[in-house]
């Protein structure tokens, strides 16, 4: 029996984080304003590495 690298938690993980990078990802020229994310789009965020705790905690303090 082969043995792949990935398995389907690995596969839905990256599915599911492709898809919400893809759901707040700006439009080109167009910067994203990241007090309008719920707490839930700042935690994937937050989680995938797409944007650092400093730069969500500056914008909630601007």
């Amino acid at each position: 029996m082969k043995s792949y690298p990935h398995n389907r938690r690995t596969f839905l993980a990256a599915g599911i984080s492709t898809a919400v990078g893809l759901a707040v990802k700006p439009a080109a020229g167009e910067s994203r304003d990241l007090t309008d994310l719920t707490l839930k789009q700042a935690s994937d965020l937050l989680r995938s590495k797409t944007v650092s705790p400093v730069d969500l905690t500056q914008a909630c303090l601007k």
